[in-house]
């Protein structure tokens, strides 16, 4: 008498997993998250999605702390470090050779660590929020107020006509992106470069610091504009119009609870964990609403920032996040950026002179922006070069902004290298100096 039949074998899919109604390419992948018996249960421990995503973290801090380190003597901010750790890692170096690629970033991971990358993008927009004081901006003076919108219009007009000046198929808000890479200025990176110079009291210095602040707030609005844009001509409308109400929402209506629940904490009390954890889920919120709405989530949660009334509270916030964000997550969404980055590909067709006219014209244009401003700001044209040259300096809000602007595919591969590279000489140049 023979024994039972034994049992049936586990389905090859999910039983709701219909192949007939599929009409794309599907990437499948293990769905093992980790081992339950370690490396006895198979011959590569780095096959489980977890301990892979923990060796690649790993790699990501390792990588851009030792270049940082080798840096240093040549005073380079540790964006510079961890822009090329993400290009050594990417298929221009290392993530070329077969073997490499597989092992450490194989393509059933990428989708786990970009969420991460994107996770990166939006709690470091949240922080910059916060930094930021709109009411400053506000205050700027007449002169910082002419070089801004000079410095902001002649680098947006060169890069929108380096856009348009290549041939491929465009897309709508495409040249947004482009010219508003070339806008960016790093606020922060510049008050260290003057103060480091020791000319952060003089006109000069306080008219360059200043317009950076305009700078880099006018680099969200134009990065809110372009994924606007970039998306369906026949919703464009929609995204704006909700985006609009949105804000006005945010600086009516939700700035004066934030600001009602800070004056009731009794004076010298502190903020709990319970204030940080709300204000966390607040920005989660917000930055599901402008996802919703059609921009990005990293846009909701700066919007969030921003309306922050207490700064004492937003230190708090800070003091728990910035290690984490800046140690951690942003090593992660650099590696990210450098694994869709293939010079090689990107080059092809890219000659010598082309590059290099291209980071003089980059590099010229906030000059000539605040040039520009001589005729209405009062600055001597000595001092007008001088805010144009410093202005020049550019922060990780550049690379997030060509990052996603290569996701949302406005980019030929030519025009993303050579702002790149006219990004990277301008950070590598401005902090030697």
């Amino acid at each position: 008498m023979s024994g039972s039949p034994p049992p049936p074998p586990p389905p090859l899919m999910r039983p709701d997993f219909d192949v007939d109604k599929l009409s794309q390419a599907v990437l499948c992948f293990s769905e093992t998250i980790y081992r339950s018996n370690g490396v006895w249960e198979g011959p590569d421990p780095l096959t489980p999605i977890i301990p892979l995503f923990l060796l690649q973290i790993m790699v990501a801090i390792l990588f851009s702390r030792l270049l940082n380190l080798a840096l240093k003597p040549f005073n380079q901010p540790p964006i510079v470090a961890e822009i090329i750790s993400g290009i050594l890692l990417g298929p221009s170096a290392l993530g070329g050779i077969k073997s490499f690629r597989n092992m450490l970033f194989p393509n059933y991971n990428f989708e786990i660590i970009e969420t991460m990358a994107h996770l990166a993008l939006v709690l470091y927009a949240f922080m910059i929020g916060l930094q930021t004081d709109v009411k400053a901006v506000l205050r700027t003076g007449t002169k910082s107020k002419a070089v801004s919108l000079s410095g902001i219009m002649v680098p947006f007009l060169v890069g929108t006509s380096l856009y348009y000046s290549l041939p491929h198929d465009e897309k709508p808000g495409g040249f947004v992106f482009c010219g508003g890479a070339l806008t960016v200025t790093g606020f922060s990176t510049l008050a260290n470069i003057l103060e480091k110079q020791k000319v952060l009291q003089t006109d000069v210095g306080k008219v360059a610091l200043s317009a950076s602040l305009v700078y880099d707030l006018s680099s969200w609005v134009l990065l809110a504009l372009g994924l606007m844009t970039s998306g369906s001509s026949e919703n464009i409308h929609w995204a704006i119009i909700c985006s609009l109400a949105y804000m006005v929402f945010c600086v009516y209506y939700l700035r004066p609870l934030l600001a009602w629940i800070v004056r009731k904490t009794p004076e010298g009390q502190g903020y709990s964990e319970y204030y940080i954890c709300s204000l966390l889920v607040g920005m989660m919120v917000s930055g599901i609403i402008t996802d919703a709405i059609g921009t990005h989530p990293m846009i909701g949660a700066f919007i969030f920032g921003l309306l922050v009334p207490s700064q004492v509270l937003e230190a708090a916030v800070l003091d728990r996040l910035e290690d984490f964000v800046m140690g951690v997550l942003m090593p992660v969404f650099f590696v990210v950026c450098g694994l869709r980055t293939n010079i090689d590909v990107m080059a092809s067709g890219v000659s010598v002179f082309t590059v290099i006219m291209a980071i003089l014209f980059a590099f010229a244009a906030k000059t000539l922006g605040a040039l520009f401003s001589t005729c209405f700001s009062g600055l001597s044209y000595k001092e007008a070069i001088a805010v144009g040259v410093l202005t020049n300096t550019k922060s990780t809000m550049a690379m997030i902004i060509l990052e996603i602007g290569q996701v949302q595919e406005v980019y030929i591969c030519n025009l993303l290298f050579l702002l790149f590279f006219s990004l990277k000489a301008h950070s590598t140049v401005m902090q030697a100096c």
